[in-house]
């Protein structure tokens, strides 16, 4: 988690991100949102995301996939993470 938090501080210029939590008469979490501008490659950009819960209670229990049907892209994001030149020139 801390190696997660320093990469957002390096990448948005801050450790924490509001998140708008909206929860209903039961106090369950029923939407997250989130909205943040960043500057990538010398380009604005503003990225924005909802996600909304349902369906609380019992679940069906998911197989977890063998290592023959899943890859772990780590190492991929972290190469174009480190390549990536965030932030804009002044001015």
């Amino acid at each position: 988690m801390s190696r997660m938090l320093g990469a957002m501080g390096l990448a948005f210029g801050s450790r924490t991100m509001p998140i708008d939590v909206w929860i209903n008469s039961h106090n369950l979490v029923r939407r997250l949102s989130r909205n943040f501008g960043e500057c990538v490659a010398n380009q604005r950009l503003s990225v924005g995301t909802t996600m909304d819960l349902y369906d609380y209670g019992p679940q069906v229990p998911t197989p977890i996939p063998s290592a023959s049907q899943s890859y772990d892209i780590t190492p991929v994001l972290s190469a174009a993470l480190n390549k990536a030149r965030f932030g804009c020139s002044s001015g």
